[in-house]
This record gives structure tokens, sequence and C-alpha cells, in this order.
């Protein structure tokens, strides 16, 4: 899955059930998610695509699912 949390370079992204483990002898955690950070501005210095200037490992873009219509929108207007 293009948009597992596991394989963005910015932790953002889906997190499937059982996806993460936070006890070494269980199966996985029973939630899911989808994590997303501010959306970089254009005059946004700090964004991914200027490349140097990034800070953190989870700055940079949000990934979006392309098949759900109205997701992103109604994601960042929440």
């Amino acid at each position: 899955m293009e948009l597992d949390i596991h394989k963005t370079p910015n932790f953002k992204g889906y997190t499937a059930l059982l996806g993460e483990n936070t006890d070494s002898n269980g199966l996985g955690d029973l939630h899911e998610g989808f994590d997303i950070g501010w959306e970089p501005q254009a005059t946004d210095q700090s964004s991914s695509s200027l490349g140097p200037a990034k800070v953190s490992a989870m700055e940079g873009a949000n990934v979006w699912p392309s098949d759900l219509t109205g997701f992103k929108e109604t994601t960042l207007e929440y």
C-alpha cells in the first residue's frame, strides 16, 4: 500500500489494524489511523521540497489517497 506509514519518509500516512505493536509479546495493536502534519505552504522555507531546510524527520508533504474524493479537503478543514 503506497500510503503505508512505514513506507513514507516522514511518518505520515495510513496505519493498518495490527500495523503497530507496543507489546513485544503481542501480535499488534487493534487500532488504525491516518497520520498527517501541517500542509507546507508555498512560502514555507521548511518544506521538504527545499531539501536542506528540512529540520525534522516528520517534516514534509503529507500523503493522500487518490481514490477518496474530498478526503484531503475534509481532513484539512477538520
